[in-house]
């Protein structure tokens, strides 16, 4: 894992140090950046949505190793709903407003 080019950069040698509201509120930054630029450039929401996905990816990982796989499941909706918003015509009628507000609720826990 140590020789693969991560967006984040180092981030994921640390990612485990961080509780799960801190690195669900960092996929929510990538979340808001992909959905304010949603409309606006295309080629920066991707960047932001892909990036998100290597968030993802890393919390879905210290989840599984510290015996929390009841939460990959929330962890894969969020990423099912997110990419339905982005790019799959919105199936599930969520606004810039939900998705926002469902990373931000981890605040309350940090």
């Amino acid at each position: 894992m140590d020789n693969m080019n991560y967006q984040h950069g180092d981030l994921y040698l640390r990612w485990n140090e961080l509780s799960f509201p801190e690195q669900m509120l960092n996929i929510g930054s990538e979340v808001s950046r992909a959905v304010k630029w949603k409309d606006k450039n295309n080629q920066r929401s991707e960047q932001a949505f892909f990036r998100a996905l290597e968030l993802i990816h890393f919390t879905t990982k210290s989840l599984y190793s510290n015996g929390h796989g009841r939460r990959i499941k929330e962890l894969g909706r969020a990423k099912e709903v997110l990419y339905d918003y982005l790019y799959n015509g919105n199936e599930y009628k969520s606004t810039p407003h939900s998705l926002i507000k469902y990373y931000d609720d981890f605040i309350t826990l940090v």
